[in-house]
């Protein structure tokens, strides 16, 4: 997590919230019984969402640079956001492989696609109330 204070002196504006949002996932484990399994799902889905961002913030760097003209900079923005797209891609389908060997336990027996995934993991375990915050907070940290 980055410090609250930025290197100019300032305090950053959205420390607590993202500090907060950085608590959710212990109240998870007390309030709807995550199992590790969960728990890294959702770790693992979070790298998802700053994955997101930083393509957003690589292609607005590329774009709004003024070092050479338009027409140079949006093929050089697509480049970066899929190369970081198929980079991180990799990297986190390797990380999913070895988080489902090891930690899925009875979830096996459940999931059979990403749709199972989905409707069983980030909506019947309610993944989606901390990804949706992490979402809008670093959201606001790009603006």
């Amino acid at each position: 997590m980055p410090l609250p204070f930025s290197p100019a002196g300032g305090f950053r504006v959205l420390a607590l919230p993202l500090a907060l949002a950085n608590l959710l996932p212990i109240l998870g484990i007390v309030w709807f019984g995550w199992d590790a399994f969960v728990l890294l799902s959702l770790y693992w889905l979070e790298t998802a969402v700053l994955g997101f961002w930083m393509i957003v913030q690589l292609a607005t760097i590329q774009l709004t640079s003024r070092d050479m003209p338009f027409v140079l900079r949006l093929p050089g923005a697509l480049f970066y956001g899929a190369f970081f797209t198929v980079h991180a891609g990799g990297f986190m389908a390797g990380h999913m492989l070895f988080l489902w060997a090891m930690f899925s336990g009875a979830w096996q027996a459940k999931i059979t696609g990403p749709e199972d995934f989905i409707r069983l993991i980030v909506l019947g375990e309610k993944l989606w109330i901390p990804l949706v915050c992490l979402f809008v907070i670093r959201g606001l940290e790009f603006i």
